[in-house]
């Protein structure tokens, strides 16, 4: 019988060769801090969402230009950039996160006076946020991958670039909880349950925890509990103070049980 060598598959092959076109200048922007809002990197609760929103509707060239710069260094709330940020609906929800996480006072307090008394998202401050993709788009349902993001970016399509970040954006990310060693970190929007575990842990099945009107999952990356949740906002999201007691509520018993 004559021998047949085993070839490996040539849909294997050009899926790599794929994720590995990547623009330098998009991996270098990438495999930093850019695309998320900074803060603390020594706080013990970190925030992950999926990508920058674009509620301007800025166009792609326009993004590119201003966004595709490396950040080695984290910015904050602090910055002129983010000037008046915690007035988004997902950042106030990271307010009130770290209000009942931190037993914090903000009764009659506007948010920027909150954030201001605490330091939220200060370089010295509570909390940290990231985005899992750097590039903003306004939502998933207007995502045009238009040939200069193609071109500035180096992937043919919107998948092959998530793919390529998932995969090194998120080692960059777990070489950071490393380093710095949060005790959480909450990643935002159940859609991307999978991708957040893939790039914030190293494997393993992640635990689903019912919750009174929710479900989140968890995981470890060595000390570091990592919590998938709902959105912060939406009508199926984190959209109540209810709701938000619940998830600090479960994750502070997470810590206590998972505690070495």
């Amino acid at each position: 019988m004559a021998f047949i060598p085993k070839l490996e598959s040539p849909t294997l092959n050009q899926s790599k060769e794929r994720l590995e076109m990547s623009n330098p200048k998009f991996s270098e922007m990438a495999l930093s801090f850019a695309g998320g809002d900074g803060g603390n990197l020594q706080s013990e609760v970190w925030f992950c969402g999926y990508e920058w929103g674009n509620l301007a509707k800025t166009d792609m060239a326009e993004t590119i230009e201003h966004d595709f710069v490396a950040q080695p260094q984290p910015t904050s709330w602090q910055d002129e950039d983010f000037d008046g940020s915690w007035n988004t609906n997902y950042n106030r929800k990271i307010c009130w996160f770290l209000e009942y996480f931190y037993q914090l006072d903000g009764s009659n307090k506007s948010y920027e006076a909150f954030v201001e008394e605490f330091k939220i998202l200060h370089s010295n401050g509570l909390g940290f946020k990231l985005n899992l993709l750097p590039v903003r788009f306004h939502d998933r349902g207007s995502v045009d991958w238009s040939d200069n993001i193609q071109t500035a970016s180096g992937f043919a399509s919107f998948a092959d670039y998530r793919e390529w970040c998932v995969i090194h954006r998120g080692k960059f990310f777990r070489d950071a909880i490393r380093q710095y060693q949060p005790k959480l970190v909450i990643c935002t929007g159940v859609g991307e349950r999978d991708n957040f575990f893939r790039a914030f842990t190293d494997g393993g099945e992640p635990e689903r925890i019912q919750l009174t009107d929710f479900a989140i999952s968890v995981a470890r990356i060595d000390q570091t509990l990592v919590c998938v949740t709902p959105f912060f906002g939406g009508p199926s999201g984190i959209n109540s103070h209810e709701k938000m007691q619940q998830l600090v509520g479960s994750t502070k018993a997470l810590l206590k049980r998972t505690q070495p």
